[in-house]
Order: C-alpha cells, then sequence, then structure tokens
C-alpha cells in the first residue's frame, strides 16, 4: 500500500500493529500482511517520506458479500448469488468469480470473467447433487483480482419443502360482512365488524396474517374476505392457513373459518371449514388441483358460528399461502463465512 509523497517521494508503508500483533516494515523494502487479517482487524499503518510521517488507521473488511435466494418450484436447483460490495473495484479492472463444491455435488458455471471491473447485479449457479435430503457442503466462492484472492465459503444443504407460492396476508382486494339471512355488502362501519393486518397472537404465539372480526352490532353473521384474482400453477397446489382466536378477550365459544374459491367462469367452490378456538392455532388446507392453470379469486370467511355467539371473535388466519401440494428437493443455503480480507481507511 504505497502512498506518494511531498516532492514525488514515496511514502512506504509499514504495518506497526494488527490486533496486538507487531510488524516492522524496513524503509527499503515493501511488506504485506494480507495473509494475517481478518474480517473485523484493525491495523495501525504509519508512512514515513524524508522528514515526514503519517499514521492512519485500516479496518479490515471483506470486498464483498454474498446474499442470496434459492430456487423456487419452478428451478428448485437454481441458486442466485446476489454481491454487495465494500470495496469498489478499479474501472477496467479484470474480476474472475470462482465456484467449487465436493465430489458428489455439480455446479454450472465453474467460473465467471467480468470485464470492468463490476460485478452483475446477481449471479445465477445451477447446483445439482444425487446426495439425500439432510446431507451438506461447502460451497467456495474464490473472487480474484490484480491482489490477493478473497474467499467466501457458503454452507449448502438438501432440504424438501413445499414451495411458497403466494403469500396472502396482503392479497386482499376487499371485504364486508353479511348478516343472518342477508346479502353480502361491504362493511358499511357500525356494525361491529373489523378487518387489519399485522402480527396476531395466539395461545402466546405471534403469526403475521389477516384479522377479521364478524359483525354483532344489528345482527350477527360473518365477516368475508376476497382476495386479489391468482393465477394457479399447471401442478398441484393447495391453500395453507393456521387459523384460531387472537388472545386477549373474554371467553369464546369459537369461530368457524371457510375458504372459498370463484373460478374462471364466476362459480363459488365451498373448499374447506375449520373451528379455530382460543389458545391454540390450528390448520386450515383447501386442495386447489382441480383449478390447475386457472386465475382464481380465493375468499376467506369467519362466521361466529352456529351459536350465533359473537363475543371475543377474534379470528386471525395465521400465514396465508399458497403452496405446492407435494414437497420438492431444494438446496438451501445455511450461512456464510469470509475468510480471507481488504483493507481501507484514509490518512
Amino acid at each position: 500500500m504505497d502512498r506518494a509523497g511531498a516532492g514525488g517521494d514515496t511514502l512506504r508503508a509499514g504495518v506497526l500493529r494488527q490486533t496486538g500483533m507487531e510488524h516492522r516494515a524496513g524503509a527499503d523494502r515493501g511488506h504485506r500482511a494480507d495473509s494475517d487479517l481478518s474480517p473485523g482487524d484493525t491495523v495501525l499503518v504509519r508512512a514515513r517520506a524524508g522528514s515526514e510521517t503519517r499514521e492512519a488507521l485500516l479496518h479490515v473488511v471483506e470486498p464483498v458479500r454474498w446474499r442470496w435466494q434459492a430456487g423456487g418450484w419452478q428451478n428448485p436447483s437454481r441458486l442466485r448469488l446476489i454481491p454487495a460490495w465494500r470495496i469498489i473495484p478499479k474501472g477496467g479492472e479484470r474480476l474472475t468469480v470462482e465456484f467449487n463444491l465436493p465430489d458428489g455435488w455439480y455446479i454450472s458455471p465453474r467460473s465467471l470473467h467480468i470485464e470492468g471491473g463490476k460485478l452483475p447485479s446477481h449471479i445465477d449457479l445451477q447446483v445439482e447433487t444425487d446426495a439425500p435430503t439432510g446431507a451438506e457442503a461447502t460451497l467456495s466462492v474464490t473472487l480474484r483480482n490484480h491482489m490477493a484472492p478473497h474467499r467466501a465459503t457458503l454452507r449448502l444443504r438438501v432440504v424438501e419443502a413445499q414451495p411458497v407460492l403466494a403469500e396472502l396476508t396482503n392479497a386482499v382486494a376487499i371485504w364486508g360482512i353479511a348478516r343472518r339471512g342477508e346479502k353480502e355488502i361491504p362493511d358499511p362501519g357500525g356494525t361491529g365488524a373489523l378487518y387489519y393486518t399485522g402480527d396476531l397472537p395466539v395461545g402466546g404465539v405471534a403469526k403475521k396474517g389477516i384479522f377479521m372480526h364478524p359483525p354483532y352490532l344489528g345482527g350477527v353473521g360473518y365477516a368475508w374476505a376476497e382476495l386479489k384474482p391468482l393465477q394457479l400453477p399447471n401442478a398441484p397446489s393447495l391453500f395453507h392457513s393456521f387459523v384460531g382466536i387472537r388472545d386477549g378477550g373474554n371467553p369464546s365459544d369459537g369461530v368457524l373459518f371457510r375458504v372459498e374459491l370463484i373460478d374462471a367462469q364466476g362459480k363459488v367452490h365451498r373448499l374447506a371449514e375449520a373451528t379455530g378456538v382460543q389458545g391454540e392455532w390450528r390448520e386450515i388446507r383447501a386442495d386447489l388441483s382441480p383449478f390447475a392453470g386457472q386465475t382464481v379469486r380465493l375468499r376467506l370467511i369467519a362466521d361466529v358460528g352456529p351459536n350465533d355467539d359473537s363475543t371475543a371473535d377474534w379470528a386471525s388466519w395465521g400465514e396465508p399461502v399458497i403452496q405446492m401440494a407435494s414437497p420438492v428437493k431444494m438446496i438451501v443455503v445455511l450461512s456464510a463465512f469470509y475468510f480471507s480480507s481488504f483493507t481501507h481507511g484514509g490518512w
């Protein structure tokens, strides 16, 4: 790390302290401590040119941090790496990124060459293995430029999961009420009905979702919420949600939760029902496979129940989603570790 001094002299930097370790550099020779450094270290550097002495405090960082996204149900072997630069590469600098996995694991591409000193916004890799569920491997990512290589490792694991196709908490288009024996209407206010989204605790366990309270002023009945149109995949899928009664209310006799679907022809199908109670989350599922490939609208209904008792019917839909009906073998990233470094700072 050389700096030009006054009168054209060269300031030769010598590392004096690196996390408690002493390093010295002679005035007539260079000194590199790159191999000794780790992210998080602090380095005090002193440079001399004639009678002039300057000091700089440098912080050791990794030149790039990697974020990642696992592939979706359409491409479960895809692994997307997203670089976040800590150091800006020089313009015109040639970079190479290399990817390595152990035997039995396969990755493509194995390397990527980049001109201009700028990584793309993301890198899509295909990672495959015949290893069983639960198997793990270490993916080595090496960035090479004109200086020492910078390495990171990502710990991978084979899992089976039902990929989520759509999260539905914020997908409601319109909501309303229906009193017993009356037609559905958008909630006019003054009915006691309530709808909102947020964190919903049931039995002390909070889940993000949809809160609905059926009407009780002027007559009881149910609250309904219609979701925005959804394009279902050409593969078996299902609706899944947790249901329960939010904590904090008086004793309730339960809420009847119902899932309905409006198909492409406008016909309403009743798909599933479940009773939600206080103190615990229960699950409700609805098979969407008969409607594969169609654009549909889901309806969520919270009814006071057969006793028409609306007391503390704080109906909660927890983490409502549409997901694939069967598990898919996927490769996910568990963690990242950076074990090479770079220094930056200023005089």
